[in-house]
């Protein structure tokens, strides 16, 4: 009869409204409450008696089921459970890194740029974070920033050899990024930022492609109204001035003239290839613009 009733919570005979764990051979010391409404109440010809080290004849004390095991037992298979469970999130982690790779999660496969201090840019009045390891190209715009990269490479004629090739690379400036401080002038930031729509789709001559616009809007700079225009563009490095096919271009308009009729602009040019910042850098320079009073040069009357 013993061997026959597995293990299980039973009404404890003994304390009305608790249960008591039977081990499969005898009672044992685990109790616990009665859950309202999870088991029905015992019929009133439920053999009584306090529990004792053999199981009551006539089948389950108060015709109770077992629930499951006490506290602290170990389940059958659990080791299994486990096993698989554990198996399972290595699956899911697979199948989420493999669509990270698929959709693009590091969209431009650049590298995090470091900030080390600011630059500020006395003619415009203009601060930007200074980037560590950038270089100054123009020591006269020391605000503006660079990261050197190779030139990008034209075949070489027949005539002219390698010298052309090295002579063309030594004519251009290539970066796989910049960010120039600067000021347009215009008659409205409408109409400016018109024209820089037209710089960023490459104007007439329509060698630059405008692959998406991301951002065209109206923000505020420092707690100062300006305009922001991001895109991602492409065609040949010569013509992106940078040393990639393909690069993400913005530009953010303060939206206050000085006294000639001239608007701050931060310029930003990102190339889109493996050693490129990363796109974030984008963000870093828009949200680390700080607006200050223009400075006057030397040769201003």
């Amino acid at each position: 009869m013993t061997a026959s009733i597995p293990p299980g919570w039973y009404e404890d005979p003994s304390a009305p409204g608790s249960e008591r764990w039977w081990d499969g051979a005898q009672w044992t010391a685990s109790t616990r409450a009665r859950a309202q409404g999870e088991i029905p109440p015992p019929p009133s010809s439920a053999p009584l008696g306090p529990p004792h080290a053999g199981y009551p004849q006539g089948g389950y004390p108060g015709g109770y089921q077992p629930i499951g095991p006490p506290p602290g037992a170990a389940r059958p298979g659990r080791g299994k459970a486990i096993g698989l469970s554990a198996l399972a999130l290595v699956v899911v982690g697979g199948l989420i890194a493999a669509l990270i790779v698929l959709l693009g999660g590091d969209d431009d496969g650049g590298t995090t740029v470091a900030t080390d201090g600011t630059l500020t840019d006395p003619t415009t009045g203009l601060t930007v974070p200074r980037f560590k390891d950038w270089i100054v190209p123009d020591p006269d715009s020391p605000a503006d920033q660079a990261v050197e990269g190779p030139c990008p490479s034209r075949s070489a004629s027949r005539s002219g050899g390698s010298d052309v090739e090295t002579r063309f690379q030594a004519e251009r400036k290539c970066y796989v990024a910049g960010v120039t401080l600067t000021a347009r002038k215009a008659d409205s930031l409408a109409a400016l930022v018109a024209d820089l729509k037209k710089d960023v789709s490459g104007g007439d001559k329509g060698k630059v492609k405008l692959e998406s616009l991301e951002l065209d809007k109206a923000i505020t700079v420092d707690g100062h109204p300006g305009y922001v225009l991001r895109g991602r563009v492409s065609g040949k490095p010569e013509d992106l001035g940078t040393n990639a096919d393909s690069a993400w271009a913005q530009a953010v308009v303060i939206d206050e003239k000085n006294e000639r009729g001239r608007y701050p602009c931060v310029l930003l040019k990102l190339a889109i290839t493996a050693g490129a910042p990363d796109k974030a850098t984008l963000d870093t320079v828009l949200k680390g613009i700080r607006v200050g009073e223009p400075q006057p040069s030397a040769s201003t009357s």
